[in-house]
């Protein structure tokens, strides 16, 4: 998965600069749709309980997580911070842990927070090194 993003993104600034947002986001939406749904096919039991917390958690899903998420990367990748967004998406399991802690009481392990340390770090470090020749030009 994380080869796919990177290739994603970088194919994206290469070859997608003047294109427009949606448009691209609809592509990639499209995209992921043709490999889930043969595999949603063959393995879920698809089946959808419809309760207000699963239509809930559904609408968050996707318009808070999936199209907010997408969009920033999008919005990233066109003002030139690759590598920046691409570092961001290691961010996502450790502040899913963080969420599921604080909404639903789930432990935080020794292993999850050292990864999570470990993690941060690291983005933090390609980030800052990101940052330093834009601070460079801008003087």
């Amino acid at each position: 998965a994380m080869a796919s993003v990177t290739y994603g993104t970088l194919y994206q600034k290469k070859h997608l600069q003047a294109g427009n947002l949606p448009a691209i986001a609809t592509l990639q939406y499209v995209g992921a749709l043709i490999v889930s749904v043969p595999l949603m096919l063959s393995f879920e039991r698809m089946h959808f309980d419809g309760s207000a917390t699963a239509v809930a958690a559904l609408v968050w899903s996707v318009f808070g997580l999936s199209m907010g998420g997408v969009g920033l990367l999008l919005y990233l990748i066109r003002r030139g911070q690759v590598s920046r967004a691409a570092s961001l998406i290691y961010l996502m399991p450790p502040t899913v842990a963080l969420e599921a802690f604080i909404a639903f009481g789930e432990p935080l392990t020794l292993p999850l927070t050292i990864g999570t340390i470990v993690v941060v770090t690291g983005v933090y470090l390609t980030n800052r090194q990101a940052a330093a020749p834009l601070r460079e030009q801008a003087q």
